[in-house]
C-alpha cells in the first residue's frame, strides 16, 4: 500500500511538494506493480472526502523550516504586548513556495497591513485556512484549488519581523490549532 501512496503523491503533487524528478520516480515506483491497481488507488484518493479538510504542511520542509510562533498566548513580537495568536508562524526562506492543504475555493486575495499580502481558501466541511505575510500571490478570489497546489510565496509582507509563513485554519468560522492537521495525510498512509 504504501508503494501505492507514493505513486498516488507523485501525481497529485507534482510540481510541488513531493516530486523532484518525475520521470525516475514514476519509474520506480511502478516498476514492480501494476499500472491497473496504482490508478484504482488513485482515483479512491482522488474522489476521498479526506482532501477536503487541511492535512498537509503548507510548504516544502526544508533545513531553514520551523515554527517560531505557535497559536496560543504570546508575547507580540513586534509590539511587546501579550495576545492570542490564531496561527502558527513557520520560518522559511524568501519566495519559498506555498501550497494548499486541501481542496478548496479562494475567497480572499487581498492585502491588510497585519497580515500583508494574504489568501484565505474556504474548503468544503467549514473549514478555511489563512496564508499571511506572503511575498506574491498566485491565485484570485474564484478559482478552484486543489490539495498541493501553489497559491504563493513566503514573504515578509505586513507586520512581520522576518520571512515567514503565517498560516491559521478556522472550523466554522472559530480559530482552531492548525499544528494537528500538518501531517494528518502522512499519518493516514501508515
Amino acid at each position: 500500500m504504501q508503494k501505492y501512496c507514493y505513486y498516488f503523491i507523485f501525481l497529485v503533487f507534482s510540481n510541488t511538494i513531493f516530486a523532484q524528478n518525475k520521470y525516475d520516480s514514476l519509474r520506480s515506483l511502478i516498476k514492480n506493480n501494476s499500472e491497473l491497481i496504482v490508478f484504482e488507488k488513485i482515483a479512491y484518493f482522488r474522489n476521498n472526502v479526506f482532501f477536503e479538510i487541511p492535512c498537509i504542511l503548507p510548504l516544502k520542509i526544508t533545513e531553514s523550516n520551523g515554527i517560531t510562533s505557535f497559536y496560543g498566548e504570546r508575547i507580540h513580537p513586534v509590539n511587546g504586548a501579550l495576545d492570542f495568536h490564531h496561527a502558527i508562524d513557520i520560518a522559511a526562506k524568501e519566495f519559498d513556495e506555498v501550497f494548499s492543504t486541501a481542496n478548496g475555493m479562494i475567497i480572499e486575495s487581498n492585502y491588510n497591513k497585519y497580515l500583508g499580502e494574504y489568501i484565505v481558501i474556504e474548503h468544503p466541511n467549514g473549514y478555511q485556512t489563512i496564508y499571511g505575510h506572503l511575498s506574491v500571490r498566485y491565485v484570485d478570489v474564484g478559482e478552484i484549488i486543489y490539495l498541493g497546489e501553489k497559491v504563493g510565496a513566503v514573504g515578509k509582507s505586513g507586520r512581520a519581523t522576518g520571512f515567514h509563513l503565517h498560516y491559521g485554519i478556522k472550523k466554522n468560522g472559530q480559530y482552531i490549532n492548525p499544528l494537528p492537521y500538518l501531517f494528518l495525510f502522512q499519518k493516514s498512509i501508515h
